[in-house]
């Protein structure tokens, strides 16, 4: 099942103090302490949180967007939120995720402004959800009911576990298969679209608690991800595709334009994070052993050039456009996924991360790798838990 670590990540910033040991399943880093989990949430909340007052908050979007909001900002935000105790801009996010609802009782993955208005100024077709935005709202209450002993997150909760399982999943060949959203479009595509880093088996598993009628259901969601996974998956580097076809594990059939969706980027750099937290929530051995084939050929490659875009053979792709930058969006993930491992390479791995400069007006400062640093750390130095803290 692989080692257990015994490891003091470090005092909360301005604290002075010293943090709870961590004594989960796999290894948290010693290089890095709870304070640089502090700085990038904070650097986060000044960029991209904003108090719309009336009780109600939003995620801006990129720098070049900050009037839009994406259902994806939300999710991760309440995650953040619950796992730093900051209770009032949680319920704001949540008061936010309900204005973006779409008529299945999900978010809508593009609205704007405070008043989560309908545009179509930086797409034509901003309507209709997002799977990963809505399963990260739905664990978020489900950590925010265990956190703060309210029983109205756990109703939130289910309403959200609810009508992502029947808007969002499909049986296809025997398989409880998480679609990309609640469009029609991608059940009429019968699986031949899915994003494995949208896969939670850590949240299904979660969800099956929490909904104990469909326990049988939500496990079984989770058992197969692995086997999913695994067609999308390079066998000798690891490396998984931002998308993919359940018959094949090849070229998505996908009802829109998804950059280069054969190769290893952007979409899936979050798949190491969201499958590693179901060995460090649940000691899964599938979920180990996905994330040590990865680390293994991470630690093959010269750390400080990790880059953000990769074909499944390891070999830079050179169509991204930004293929030379070195970005939390993959080192993050990759830090994560790290705990699985050993101590020595997820020392190595956070340290690399919490190095990469962060400057304004670089890419760095934008929204999705500030996102993927804060969560990253969150996880890395043990906050990130079913129970949104330690």
């Amino acid at each position: 099942m692989g080692g257990s670590a015994v490891v003091d990540v470090g005092g909360m910033g301005g604290s002075g103090g010293s943090a709870p040991t961590y004594t989960g399943p796999g290894f948290a880093p010693t290089t890095i302490t709870k304070a640089d989990a502090t700085a990038a949430y904070d650097a986060w909340k000044t960029a991209h949180l904003e108090d719309c007052s009336g009780g109600v908050f939003r995620v801006r979007w990129e720098n070049a967007k900050q009037d839009a909001t994406v259902s994806e900002g939300i999710g991760y935000g309440m995650l953040l939120t619950v796992g730093f105790g900051d209770r009032a801009a949680f319920d704001g996010l949540l008061a936010y995720a309900k204005k973006m609802r779409d008529g299945n009782g999900l978010m809508n993955w593009l609205r704007y402004g405070c008043d989560a208005h309908r545009d179509t100024k930086y797409s034509g077709s901003p309507d209709n959800a997002a799977s990963d935005a809505d399963l990260d709202v739905a664990m978020s209450l489900l950590m925010a009911k265990c956190k703060w002993g309210d029983s109205k997150y756990g109703d939130d909760a289910t309403a959200f576990i609810n009508a992502i399982r029947k808007n969002m999943f499909a049986d296809v060949n025997g398989l409880h298969v998480l679609l990309p959203g609640d469009s029609s479009a991608f059940h009429d595509a019968g699986g031949g679209c899915v994003n494995y880093s949208y896969f939670a088996p850590a949240y299904y598993r979660a969800f099956a608690k929490q909904v104990s009628a469909d326990a049988a259901y939500w496990n079984k969601a989770a058992d197969d991800s692995y086997e999913l996974l695994s067609k999308g998956t390079d066998s000798n580097t690891g490396l998984v595709r931002n998308w993919g076809s359940v018959s094949s594990g090849g070229s998505a059939s996908c009802p829109g334009s998804y950059k280069l969706p054969d190769s290893f980027g952007s979409d899936a750099a979050r798949t190491p994070w969201r499958v590693a937290t179901d060995y460090l929530w649940n000691t899964t051995p599938k979920a180990k052993a996905w994330n040590d084939k990865l680390t293994q050929w991470v630690k093959s490659q010269d750390l400080k050039t990790v880059l953000k875009w990769y074909h499944l053979d390891g070999t830079p792709d050179t169509a991204a456009g930004d293929t030379n930058v070195h970005s939390a969006i993959t080192m993050g993930p990759f830090a994560v996924g790290a705990m699985t491992f050993d101590q020595a390479t997820v020392n190595d791995f956070a340290a690399e991360l919490v190095a990469i400069p962060v400057k304004d007006g670089t890419a760095e400062a934008d929204y999705f790798p500030r996102m993927l640093k804060a969560l990253s750390l969150l996880a890395l130095t043990g906050q990130f838990t079913q129970c949104g803290g330690p």
